[in-house]
């Protein structure tokens, strides 16, 4: 008896451990290969999310950029003009000699391809004079000054000056179809 009860014992054993390999194959060997997919994917997703970040990092990086271009490009604008803006250059010169503590009495303006001149007439001290001169080339619009004639001003003891001052812009050119291809009218007539 005590055999057939070993004998049950063992089979009741290995019917235990055959269930068992059962579910551990049925169960729990595809749960591992889930885990094994979702770590994968995990790993997947992290790597586009740092992806997704670095492009994220990028795209600011870029929009910092275009507003510094935005703001070099209008600075541009104002330093060398596309027409003649000859109201912003007065305003300019206006400005640079009230802190001076020149007097601006008379000023006219000429224009040429490229080159505004505004002819001064002013009054103030000599000093004055040469430092509004510095004053002039660190305009954020290049300016040159040419034709300086100084004369005694007798009513207030300091001096009048006359000069031109000379602010380049950039010359709007006109394209036509000629200006693009090089050619001209007479090779287009051969």
């Amino acid at each position: 008896m005590k055999k057939k009860s070993t004998q049950t014992s063992i089979l009741a054993a290995a019917l235990f451990l055959l269930v068992a390999l059962i579910i551990l194959i049925a169960y729990i060997i595809p749960q591992i290969t889930t885990l094994k997919e979702l770590n994968q994917e995990i790993s997947q997703k992290e790597s586009e999310l740092m992806v997704g970040k670095q492009k994220v990092q990028a795209l600011r990086d870029a929009a910092q950029l275009i507003q510094q271009a935005k703001k070099e490009v209008e600075l541009l604008g104002i330093s060398i003009p596309t027409k003649e803006k000859a109201e912003e250059s007065l305003l300019q010169i206006t400005n640079i000699a009230a802190r001076q503590s020149i007097t601006i009495t008379s000023t006219s303006f000429s224009s040429t391809e490229g080159l505004l001149t505004m002819n001064v007439i002013a009054k103030g001290d000599y000093n004055k004079f040469v430092d509004f001169f510095n004053d002039t080339n660190s305009n954020i619009r290049p300016v040159s000054v040419s034709g300086i004639s100084f004369s005694a001003n007798g009513d207030s003891g300091g001096l009048e000056a006359s000069f031109d001052l000379l602010l380049p812009y950039i010359a709007e050119v006109s394209l036509n179809e000629d200006n693009i291809t090089g050619e001209t009218l007479s090779e287009k007539e051969d």
